[in-house]
C-alpha cells in the first residue's frame, strides 16, 4: 500500500501496545504490524514476519473497509470540539528507537509568539509545562522554568503562573519597577506554576524533590535589553533569587 511506505511513521516496540496523543479532532488512523526477532548465525540478524495486511487486496478499498483503523470524532454536547481550536498551536513528534517520542506542543498568541510550551513525561504520563512573557513591544522577557503540570493533559494551562495578587502573571510585574534604564522583576505566586514547583509549596516531599532548589518566586530567566531599539541584550539573569540583578 502506497500510503505506508510515503506517508507514515514506523516504530519498533518491545511491548504489544503504543499510545499517541489524541490532538485531532477527526480523521482516521490505519496501521499494521508485524513480529521480528532474531535469526542467522550467531542470532544477529533481524528477521521480519508477514505484514498483518498482505492478504489485504487495496482495489478500491475504503477506509471503513481497511482492517486496522481506528476513527476520531471528538464530540462534547453535540458539537464537534477540536484541540484548543481558538488557539493558535504547533504539534512537533521527534521518534527515538524502541517506539519512543516526544510530542511537544507550542501555543502562540495573535502575534505568533509563543507563549507556553508543553509536552509529555512519558515515565510519569504527566504534562510538562514552560511560558514566556513579552515586554511592551513584543521582545521576550520572561522564561519560565519547565517544571511538571500535575495533570496528564497536552493542552494549554491558562494562567499556570502567577503573580503574588493571584492573578496571571504578565509584563506589568517585571516593567513597573524601573531604576533608570533598568528595570526588576517581581517575584511569582509559590501557589501554582513553576514558582510552586521550586518553593517549599511542592506537594511532592521526600523523595528527590528534597534536591530541588528553591527559587524563592524567581523561576525564570529575565532578558533586558538596550534602550535603542536595536534588539541587542543589555543583560540577563539566571534563576533563583540570589541571581536576580
Amino acid at each position: 500500500m502506497r500510503e505506508f511506505e510515503l506517508n507514515c511513521s514506523r516504530v519498533t516496540l518491545s511491548q504489544q501496545s503504543y499510545r499517541i496523543p489524541l490532538l485531532f479532532d477527526r480523521g482516521f488512523l490505519i496501521y499494521r504490524v508485524r513480529p521480528k526477532t532474531k535469526g542467522g548465525v550467531g542470532f544477529n540478524d533481524e528477521v521480519f514476519g508477514r505484514w498483518s495486511t498482505d492478504n489485504v487486496q487495496f482495489t478500491a478499498l475504503k477506509v471503513v473497509d481497511f482492517p486496522h483503523y481506528f476513527e476520531t470524532v471528538l464530540v462534547t454536547a453535540g458539537t464537534l470540539v477540536a484541540h484548543d481550536e481558538k488557539k493558535n498551536w504547533q504539534h512537533n513528534v521527534t521518534y527515538a528507537e524502541d517506539g519512543k517520542r516526544k510530542d511537544i506542543i507550542t501555543y502562540f498568541d495573535g502575534t505568533l509568539r509563543s507563549r507556553q510550551s508543553v509536552t509529555i513525561n512519558n515515565s510519569e504520563k504527566m504534562a510538562i509545562a514552560s511560558e514566556s512573557f513579552y515586554d511592551g513591544i513584543g521582545r521576550a522577557a520572561i522564561h519560565t522554568l519547565p517544571v511538571p503540570t500535575g495533570k496528564p493533559a497536552i493542552k494549554f494551562y491558562n494562567g499556570f503562573s502567577k503573580n503574588n495578587a493571584g492573578f496571571p502573571y504578565n509584563k506589568s510585574d517585571f516593567l513597573q519597577n524601573t531604576s533608570g534604564c533598568t528595570s526588576s522583576a517581581n517575584p511569582m505566586s509559590s501557589i501554582s506554576g513553576a514558582s510552586k514547583y521550586y518553593s517549599d509549596n511542592n506537594p511532592i516531599q521526600n523523595n528527590w524533590q528534597d534536591f530541588v532548589p528553591v527559587a524563592d518566586g524567581f523561576p525564570f530567566v529575565q532578558t533586558e535589553y538596550t534602550p535603542d531599539l536595536t534588539g541587542r541584550v543589555a543583560s540577563q539573569s539566571m534563576p533563583g533569587l540570589n541571581h536576580v540583578r
